[in-house]
């Protein structure tokens, strides 16, 4: 299957910030030996895959990857695996990045994989599969037996923090999902039931075994500042404020300040911030409606496709950004919708269509990178036309030009000739 990521955002990139290459890097050298055995479960793009894979390819060892390529059950990644082949995307990547004599792939459910790799051991394993509740209880329980006794480690993706930072019933309500305000609170909950003291640096949470027993790796990262989470995404958006969770409680931050690091105490302590225990109390004190954010879902020519108040927005993204549709009024969003920079419908390719049809008739002009091989050849052709019409305008003045100077040459003629008839009396 082939697919253009022009058009659809593949999600490739699975780490969400350079400080969690840092740590998992850290965390892969601290593991590697001569020869080593890195198991990775969930792989996806290969994003997490290239960065292990070099360590171990450093060390002459191998990185077996586990995954279905077809992403976690209910997400965007799924939605995004029955479009295109994500296996070739990733294939192609390790092969870019020359790791094809690495990198293992095993194309199957992690609880399949793990029986057959029940018997093997490795220096590492990276779980990074499907975040609900259960799902990871199990894979935590069926591959932490996998890991070498001795120096070996054992981490995770998506760990926002240890149970005790958020309130039970907060994380109950959220365990079955994906994630929840922001927070994957079924690995929050599943690592915290299963080990009694890990550590968690920019939400990758990591073990060692010591003397047969789990014990914080707790490792230093000089390079990096010490946070146990990646920067916050908004959870909530209003006129004025853009809502982010940290642990326990919900902040508004004005949007003037939205530059704010809420993961650092002083910040979330500012007059500016308000602080509450949920959404439904920030909307009561900040007294403005609170909608939820927009959904990047792809991107399609010169625009964004956002799921928001339950449509699709296709935003142009040289013209807007995500929370320039969540503040304008309906006046506003009238005038972007005449001059084409906005179109809204119910369907996906409902608004690719109207984008298509404005781009035809010439109402909106995109990039040419953003263009099909089809338009391309017609912006050629019109090119052309348009050079041909120049010089065609070109011809014509220096046409106009040589009958002047023919004009002016029998002028000069009959002058002479009359100057001759004078001379000649």
């Amino acid at each position: 299957m082939s697919f253009n990521t022009n058009k659809i955002d593949i999600k490739e990139s699975q780490l969400h910030s350079d400080e969690q290459r840092v740590v998992l890097r850290k965390l892969a050298e601290y593991a590697a030996r001569p020869g080593c055995k890195f198991l990775e479960i969930g792989s996806w793009c290969g994003d997490s895959t290239v960065l292990l894979g070099k360590v171990a390819q450093n060390h002459g060892g191998r990185l077996y990857c586990v995954d279905w390529w077809k992403g976690n059950i209910d997400t965007e990644l799924a939605g995004i695996a029955e479009k295109v082949d994500v296996f070739s995307f990733f294939w192609k990547k390790i092969c870019d990045e020359r790791l094809e004599d690495v990198i293992v792939p095993i194309r199957s459910r992690s609880d399949l994989a793990a029986d057959i790799l029940k018997k093997h051991m490795f220096d590492m394993v990276f779980i990074d599969a499907d975040h609900r509740y259960e799902a990871i209880l199990k894979d935590i329980k069926r591959y932490a037996p996998m890991v070498r006794k001795k120096h070996g480690v054992l981490c995770g993706h998506d760990c926002e923090g240890y149970v005790s930072d958020y309130d039970r019933s907060f994380l109950e309500s959220g365990k079955d999902t994906d994630v929840y305000e922001s927070v994957h609170c079924g690995i929050v909950l599943a690592v915290g039931s299963v080990f009694d003291n890990y550590s968690i640096n920019h939400a990758i949470w990591s073990l060692r075994i010591e003397d047969g027993d789990w014990k914080p790796t707790s490792l230093t990262y000089p390079e990096i500042d010490d946070m146990r989470q990646t920067p916050l995404p908004p959870i909530g958006l209003s006129k004025n404020y853009v809502l982010r969770r940290y642990g326990k409680f919900v902040y508004a931050v004005p949007y003037s300040l939205d530059g704010l690091d809420l993961r650092e105490k002083k910040e979330r302590k500012r007059s500016e911030v308000v602080k509450a225990k949920n959404l439904d109390e920030a909307e009561s004190l900040i007294a403005e409606k609170i909608s939820a954010p927009t959904e990047l879902l792809e991107s399609y020519r010169n625009f964004d496709l956002l799921n928001f108040k339950k449509s699709i927005y296709a935003v142009k993204n040289d013209v807007l950004s995500h929370i320039d549709v969540v503040r304008m009024d309906d006046e506003t969003l009238k005038k972007f919708r005449k001059n084409k920079s906005v179109f809204i419908g119910a369907l996906i390719d409902e608004v690719k269509n109207l984008i298509d049809k404005s781009i035809k008739s010439g109402d909106i002009k995109i990039s040419q990178e953003k263009m099909t091989d089809d338009e391309k050849i017609i912006e050629l052709q019109n090119q052309l036309k348009g050079s041909d019409k120049i010089i065609q305008g070109q011809n014509k003045e220096l046409k106009a030009k040589e009958s002047r100077i023919l004009e002016l040459q029998s002028n000069i003629s009959d002058r002479d000739s009359s100057m001759k008839d004078l001379q000649g009396q």
